[in-house]
């Protein structure tokens, strides 16, 4: 009921009758109206909250915002779910509790309407055979969890969305926590078509039981995540989130211990679907009976940037990353400390293309198969990349098939085989599928290469034992060389390592036509005459000039020594 404010001259039998009024709507709980649009609910049981919502639900007022200014408790269990169906904005003032009382619902937004939660909590919500156990969308509906939580929510295992369905909805979650909430589809939220923005918001301990997406599943939608943590979430593919189809851009956050009981670890992308991620982390997930510790991308176009992918674990193949087919770039990245059970420590390419460049993969290990560093059966270019301190059964740092596979300025270093390739395997058929160019191969055990491989044209490659001379036999290529290295600093996601270069052996030897424009670290090539061998380029050196003598008498005329030599390395580009 919206009070009037009564006005002019009423009779006493008038006035009688108002009073009368007036007495019932004060022993009614009914919410005060600030505005022509604004609600105060100030006793907190679910008949004030209805009436509000009835009233901003009204076509004449269509952007109702409801505030609370409890009394007592600050906490309303719900009874049945709340329907939007116009505008209507709910700030709960970081107090109060909306809670589901794990019986029902608490929103649904119709399609067309839109609903702003603020500073709120929503939880022990239950859809039951609803999809959205907090919260469904329905289709061009709208719904903004701004600086807000739901936890503990639940729909049963046919359903999706353990805190958030929405159906071709638009979906805006900004400074939020999603926690403990379980689905049979999308643990925490789940969307079909439309768009869903996630930022800054920590997605947490959620489980899909019985399908995709522990934290997040999203179909065919358009998806952005930026600064957004999904960690310790369980699903059947992707354990932090799952994309079929559509669209999804990731920028910033991380994805961090989550376990997928099939593929996909951290992230599962399938349905012919595109995502790029940009300054990600993807640490200490897992593929409990599948590929992709960290993400795997069973069809698509992935395209990972500025990222760091470690410590990641699968039972089969991919221990950081594994593609079955389409399309994958990875770039400006750093791949550590992941394990598969069987090929492709870091990076297992089964389908598809893959391209890797400026990266680097340290200390992956696929424990009794083939590349530690990588694995590939698909077509594969790997330029200015750096494998070292890989370990697998063969292919210590890479193993490849009959499928082309091209190297260019590639350093294999430090690499470790239990049976043969300590740096490189190859079991292609035809020799000339497997090429280098402007490679180092070196401290590799028990040999540098094994299998079928052959050089590029005018190969350019070192390498410090013979194990590649029936192979590698282009133009200036190497073999039986004492190689040296110096350190080098290569920097990803804020964090430098140093990287072997070589100290004077395979310096400037390559034409600037046959190299690429620039290294690892994105310096450019060539810095002296001609290009280095391997990842790193070594920076031309500026003389210093030596400072004049403050003093007005010149000392004596002798011989001025010369400087050192002082070299800046560029960090990781951030291009």
């Amino acid at each position: 009921m919206i009070l009037r404010r009564i006005s002019g001259a009423v009779t006493q039998k008038r006035l009688g009758v108002v009073l009368a009024a007036l007495l019932c709507a004060a022993l009614w709980p009914t919410p005060q109206q600030l505005y022509a649009d604004d609600y105060v609910v100030r006793t907190c049981s679910e008949a004030e909250l209805d009436a509000a919502m009835a009233a901003a639900n009204n076509p004449d007022n269509p952007q109702g915002t409801i505030t609370f200014a409890c009394t007592g408790t600050n906490r309303i269990t719900v009874t049945a779910p709340k329907i939007i169906r116009g505008r209507i904005t709910i700030d709960g003032g970081n107090t109060l509790v909306l809670s589901g009382g794990t019986t029902s619902q608490v929103f649904v937004v119709a399609s067309d309407a839109s609903l702003a939660l603020r500073n709120i909590t929503l939880e022990q919500a239950q859809g039951g055979a609803n999809h959205g156990g907090a919260i469904s969308v329905g289709e061009n509906g709208s719904l903004a969890l701004v600086g807000s939580r739901i936890r503990q929510s639940r729909v049963d295992d046919a359903h999706a969305g353990g805190a958030i369905y929405s159906y071709r909805g638009n979906l805006l979650i900004e400074s939020s926590e999603l926690r403990g909430n379980t689905a049979g589809y999308g643990g925490a939220v789940a969307t079909d078509g439309g768009t869903l923005a996630i930022s800054d918001t920590l997605i947490i301990d959620n489980l899909a039981r019985s399908g995709d997406g522990g934290g997040v599943q999203a179909w065919s939608a358009t998806t952005t995540l930026t600064f957004t943590r999904l960690e310790e979430n369980r699903g059947g593919g992707g354990g932090g989130m799952s994309i079929r189809g559509g669209s999804a851009t990731i920028l910033g956050g991380w994805s961090l211990k989550n376990r997928s009981f099939n593929s996909g670890g951290g992230m599962y992308l399938w349905g012919g679907g595109t995502l790029n991620v940009d300054s990600y982390l993807l640490s200490g997930n897992r593929a409990q009976a599948g590929q992709g510790g960290g993400l795997y991308i069973a069809n698509g176009s992935a395209t990972i940037a500025h990222s760091n992918i470690q410590t990641n674990d699968a039972t089969t193949s991919g221990g950081g990353l594994s593609s079955a087919s389409g399309r994958t770039l990875v770039r400006d990245s750093l791949m550590s400390g992941n394990t598969a059970s069987l090929d492709g420590g870091g990076i297992s390419i089964g389908g598809g293309s893959a391209s890797v460049e400026r990266s680097a993969l340290l200390q992956n290990k696929a424990t009794s198969g083939l590349g530690g560093g990588i694995h590939s059966t698909a077509s594969m270019t790997l330029t200015n990349l750096l494998l070292q301190a890989n370990q697998a059964k063969s292919g210590g740092g890479l193993a490849v098939s009959s499928s082309p596979t091209r190297l260019i300025n590639v350093s294999v270093v430090d690499n470790l085989a239990a049976t043969s390739g300590g740096g490189i395997f190859s079991d292609a058929l035809v020799a000339a599928n497997f090429t280098s160019r402007n490679g180092v191969f070196a401290r590799n055990l028990p040999q540098s290469c094994a299998g079928k491989l052959s050089s590029a044209g005018p190969g350019y490659n070192i390498v410090d034992d013979t194990t590649c001379s029936g192979a590698l036999t282009g133009t200036a290529d190497n073999h039986g060389l004492a190689v040296a290295f110096v350190d080098a600093p290569f920097t990803v996601l804020g964090s430098t390592l140093q990287v072997p270069q070589l100290a004077s052996l395979g310096l400037d030897t390559i034409p600037a036509a046959s190299c690429p424009t620039s290294d690892i670290r994105s310096v450019t090539r060539p810095q002296g005459a001609a290009c280095d061998a391997g990842a790193v380029e070594a920076e031309a050196v500026v003389p210093l000039t030596p400072t004049p003598s403050p003093s007005p008498t010149p000392p004596p005329t002798s011989a001025t020594p010369t400087p050192a030599p002082r070299k800046v390395y560029l960090p990781l580009s951030q291009q």
